[in-house]
């Protein structure tokens, strides 16, 4: 599309028709160059919606406060891959904690089975 045509102020006004209408709880802004996500921080959301809590994502700490995210298509693919692997690590961290409930339950079974003299044949 051409320049000047108002593309920033649509997706603005898109944005805002989402977030007012619930119908989205995030928005991810994604651009193919620096300068277009630079763009939209000050042309865009700092005009169009100066209340919404927005951060540009340059790295994988990413907080989680604020409702509008802008980045560029390469960095949310980073992002993505790092999410992944930390989900990946929560899985198993909850796998282990499950595991070690069930060694611990059957140790106070084996050890009331042992008290009460039912492992001795």
């Amino acid at each position: 599309m051409a320049i000047g045509i108002g593309k920033t102020r649509t997706i603005m006004a898109l944005i805002d028709a989402l977030l007012r209408a619930n119908a989205a709880q995030k928005i991810l802004f994604l651009a193919d160059r620096d300068s277009l996500v630079n763009q939209a921080l000050t042309d865009g959301f700092k005009q169009y919606l100066q209340d919404e809590l927005r951060t540009r994502i340059r790295t994988f700490n990413i907080t989680k406060d604020e409702r509008v995210y802008v980045t560029t298509l390469q960095q949310h693919q980073i992002v993505s891959e790092i999410e992944k692997l930390f989900s990946e690590a929560d899985n198993l961290e909850k796998a282990i904690d499950e595991s070690l409930q069930k060694a611990e339950s059957l140790k106070q079974s084996m050890l009331k089975k042992a008290f009460e003299g039912k492992l001795v044949n």
